[in-house]
């Protein structure tokens, strides 16, 4: 999973920001700001909920473009 991956989480269209898992950052979401932060998993955004930390990156599901 990359940065800017679309992904299925809780039923929500989700946008990968962060893969704290694999030391995957976006630009708006730099490494030096957050890697202290998240320790596991992966920050996405969606629509319903805003930014938000899912500590197990295996729930989400990739969607295809």
């Amino acid at each position: 999973m990359k940065p800017g991956d679309k992904v299925l989480l809780d039923g929500m269209v989700a946008i990968v920001l962060c893969d704290a898992d694999a030391g995957e950052y976006s630009a708006e979401y730099p490494a030096a700001e957050w890697e202290a932060v998240l320790k596991t998993g992966i920050l996405v955004m969606t629509a319903e909920t805003g930014l938000t930390h899912y500590p197990d990156a295996s729930e989400a599901r990739p969607i295809s473009n």
